[in-house]
């Protein structure tokens, strides 16, 4: 994997998809309030397991974390994408590339579903499955992703937003090789 990728998985997986920043609300299910506790806790584990290189933990912890996810919030509840994008990112640091496509593709799906096509967080997750792909040697698969990413960006974003420089580079990358 190039040097790029990695360091933008890093800098960019911590609350749900590359490019994501702010973590989804997750105090409300269906209107009743629910305990986010042990949801938070093995949030940040995942998180400091992947930043610390730890990855085979950070699978183990990003497992937990999906686990928790799905019986507190249901299993296709935004917040489920973002462990489903831990998950996805120590897949793909430890070269599980279909593993990780799984992921990311399932992320993907939530964010569509429950956010809409033209959201901030669909095209960060489109742009993670782009990473995968690209590393499967589906360049033109990868370069429709980031494409498709790239505008729903520039939309939701601006011009000027750091996440297009990410998913332009990425998308350069790909055109290259």
């Amino acid at each position: 994997m190039r040097a790029f990728a990695l360091g933008a998985l890093l800098a960019l997986s911590a609350a749900g998809a590359f490019g994501q920043q702010k973590p989804l609300p997750q105090k409300e299910v269906s209107g009743a309030r629910v305990d986010d506790t042990r949801s938070r806790q093995l949030l940040e584990e995942a998180q400091n397991l992947l930043q610390r290189g730890e990855y085979p933990a950070a699978e183990a912890a990003s497992l937990r974390l999906l686990e928790e996810n799905i019986r507190t919030f249901g299993p296709d509840h935004p917040i489920v994408a973002t462990a489903l994008n831990l998950l996805g990112a120590s897949n793909l640091k430890q070269g599980k590339f279909n593993e990780a496509e799984g992921n990311f593709r399932r992320m993907l799906t939530i964010y569509e579903r429950r956010l809409g096509p033209d959201h901030e967080y669909t095209a960060a997750a489109l742009n993670s499955l782009a990473l995968v792909l690209e590393q499967l040697g589906d360049y033109q698969g990868a370069e429709t992703l980031l494409r498709r990413s790239l505008a729903i960006s520039e939309k939701a974003l601006g011009k000027n937003h750091p996440d297009i420089a990410t998913t332009l580079s990425n998308l350069s990358r790909v055109l290259d090789s």
